[in-house]
Order: C-alpha cells, then sequence, then structure tokens
C-alpha cells in the first residue's frame, strides 16, 4: 500500500492548507506503517502477495464500509465511489484464485477466505473530519501504487489487469483525482478550520491500524518473514517525497 523511498515524479498540489497540515501531522505515523508493509519486503513471493492481498482487502473493506456510511462524505469528496479500492482487491484476489467466487463488479462486501481472522475495528472513523482524514491516508497511498504496480510486474509478472489492479488504480487520472482530492480537503479546511484537528489525529490513527493489521496479518500469514520496506523518511503512504506523505 505504501511505496519504497524511490518513487515517481511528483504529482504537483498547491502549498499550505490542510493537505500540508494532514502531510506533516502524520509524518512518523506513516513510516511505522510503513515498516510493516509486507508488499515492500524485497523477498516477496506471489503467496506471500496473495496474502498480503487479502489482509488489505480485509481492511479497506471494513474502512470504506464505515466511509460510506458517512453522511455528507461524498458531498465534499469528488467521485467518492470511484474511489473505493475494495472492489479492486476483490478483483486481483480472485485473479490469483484467493477470492474465486468475485466479479468485475465485487463489492465492498467480498471476504476473500484468505483474510485475517477478524476484520479491523474503524471505531475512529466517528464523523465527517475523521472520515477526510482517514480519506487522507488512502487516497495518498494510491500514489504510490504506480510504482509498486511496476515493480510487482517486474518481480512477480502481475500485470493490472492480472492480479495487480489496486496498485495500478486510476490508470492516467492519478493525478487529476490526487489534485481534485486536494483541492477539497483544503477547501473543507477553510469552511471548517475548528473541525481540521480531528482530520489529522484521524488520519494517524488510520496509519496506525494499518501499520498494525498488517503486522498481525504479517506474523500469522507469512510465518514470522520479516514484514520488510525500509522506512522511506521522505516517500508519503503511496505518495512522492516531493508530496511529503500525502
Amino acid at each position: 500500500m505504501f511505496a519504497p523511498t524511490s518513487a515517481p515524479a511528483p504529482v504537483p498540489t498547491a502549498s499550505g492548507g490542510t493537505l500540508a497540515r494532514l502531510r506533516a501531522a502524520t509524518r512518523a505515523h506513516h513510516e511505522r506503517a510503513e515498516a510493516r508493509n509486507p508488499v515492500l519486503d524485497p523477498a516477496l513471493d506471489l503467496a506471500g502477495y496473495r496474502r498480503a492481498l487479502a489482509a488489505l482487502h480485509a481492511f479497506h473493506a471494513a474502512v470504506e464500509r464505515a466511509l460510506a456510511a458517512v453522511p455528507g462524505l461524498d458531498a465534499v469528496v469528488p467521485e467518492l465511489e470511484a474511489r473505493w479500492k475494495a472492489p479492486l482487491l476483490a478483483r486481483d484476489l480472485a485473479a490469483l484464485g484467493v477470492l474465486p467466487n468475485a466479479t468485475p463488479d465485487a463489492t465492498l462486501n467480498a471476504t476473500p477466505d484468505a483474510a485475517p481472522g477478524a476484520a479491523p475495528s474503524v471505531t475512529w472513523i466517528d464523523g465527517l473530519p475523521a472520515a477526510l482524514g482517514t480519506c487522507y491516508v488512502l487516497e495518498g497511498a494510491t500514489l504510490g501504487g504506480q510504482l509498486v504496480a511496476r515493480r510487482l510486474r517486474e518481480t512477480l509478472g502481475v500485470a493490472p489487469e492480472a492480479g495487480g489492479a489496486f496498485y495500478a488504480a486510476y490508470g492516467e487520472a492519478i493525478g487529476p483525482r490526487w489534485r481534485a482530492f486536494g483541492r477539497a480537503v483544503d477547501a473543507w479546511g477553510e469552511r471548517h478550520p475548528a473541525d481540521v484537528p480531528r482530520a489529522l489525529a484521524a488520519a494517524g490513527d488510520t496509519f496506525d491500524a494499518l501499520g498494525d493489521w498488517l503486522a498481525a496479518a504479517g506474523g500469522a500469514a507469512l510465518g514470522g518473514a520479516p514484514l520488510g520496506g525500509a522506512p522511506s523518511g521522505g516517500a508519503p503512504a503511496g505518495g512522492t517525497p516531493a508530496e511529503g506523505r500525502a
């Protein structure tokens, strides 16, 4: 879910505002979560990739169900439903034989057999500000997915249409969608400055919850193998060093 240190060319965004505050507030949270991501392990094999996707699917399905239930979120975040990643993960798992009953229209309710035993708790998503902080983490992670997608193709032979759709999310639309999200978050922060601290806290909670989930899933499913991926110290969650963790 997170990009390694070497990242693609930055996607320009406006400086300052709520997006910049989210970036700064989540720096340490991002580094801790990134260090627990098994997909960044240099020793990752196809079986480990399947297990990592199952864990990511369980996390995204729980988080995105909660986000979909937040009143007003779709009025702030452009193309909200098109940003869901659980259907892409279900499609990837189906392509890799982990979720054989999934279809191209797989919903947020699809659950792979290989997912960790229980769905993650998402209690930090308690309203619109927290939902926006959570979306920041998920959207930022999508940026670096393009680099991860190339690495997966080179090392595991995984193409976007055959198990790599999640990391290739948005395709050529990734830049415009990220910029649209950034503008929306900054505009919301200007209108609701008192609510911005809750968004910052929730973004950190999202990173922490994801890191804990991947660590637990990795320890059980990967047989204690290193979770790998050195902390970037500069790359955002699926972003670029120039973006500063966004």
